[in-house]
């Protein structure tokens, strides 16, 4: 590679190499020793000054944290793509197209899922970072989404029966013989013969509503001086 470009740089500046360019490695201290013309040796160093630079194996690692997808679910895809896009490289290394070695090593992505907190880890070269960035950004959509309200009531049923009939009779005269007789379903206390005089417009002790429920259903009632009758009949579902 560098007698190629040597001997190119050569013919293009109209010069003839007539000293030989000659190369030794130092493995103790990784260095390259070169010896030609002071035109060869200029080109020399342009070309180890280009091969050496630290970016060129340099990759970039970084945690990237989602938002919405699975983790699992976004590496397996970018481990798929990958997968499919290094099956294309191996096949134009069949079909005796160009690929290097370096460009191989510098296509290789890392991903690596965090299923404790949703997290991917990546690592690839500078040149294909932004790349597979993107495409996480890409997976990592926020689906829309159905609010649902939901309200949990308890409703207890129960049927109610209650009927009271009661008849109060008084001579206008005699007021402590009078007579009180009636069946009440409410328990109430039911009017006396004493109390009876002042009992014509009212409910006796049947009541015109019901405790339970609010309200009296079904109520009549009739009254004189002498007679006071009330029926009330309530039935609930």
């Amino acid at each position: 590679a560098f007698n190629s470009a040597l001997t190119s740089t050569a013919a293009a500046a109209g010069e003839s190499s007539l000293v030989p360019i000659r190369f030794a490695v130092d493995q103790r201290t990784n260095s390259i020793i070169a010896s030609g013309s002071r035109s060869d040796l200029d080109v020399v160093e342009v070309l180890l000054l280009r091969l050496d630079q630290s970016d060129v194996e340099a990759r970039r690692t970084e945690v990237y944290r989602l938002k919405n997808a699975p983790a699992a679910d976004v590496a397996n895809a970018i481990s798929t793509f990958l997968n499919t896009q290094r099956q294309l490289v191996q096949q134009q290394l069949l079909l005796a197209q160009a690929v290097s070695p370096f460009e191989q090593i510098d296509r290789e992505v890392i991903v690596v899922a965090e299923p404790v907190t949703n997290s991917l880890i990546i690592s690839a070269t500078p040149r294909y970072f932004d790349q597979i960035q993107g495409v996480v950004d890409d997976l990592d959509y926020r689906l829309k989404m159905v609010m649902v309200q939901v309200i949990v009531a308890q409703v207890e049923l129960s049927d109610g029966h209650e009927m009271g009939v009661e008849f109060g009779l008084q001579d206008s005269l005699l007021a402590d013989r009078g007579l009180v007789l009636g069946t009440n379903v409410t328990q109430s206390q039911i009017a006396s013969g004493e109390t009876l005089a002042g009992l014509a417009a009212s409910a006796l002790g049947v009541g015109r509503t019901s405790a339970t429920f609010g309200y009296g259903g079904m109520v009549l009632s009739a009254a004189n001086e002498s007679v006071n009758v009330i029926i009330r009949a309530l039935q609930d579902e």
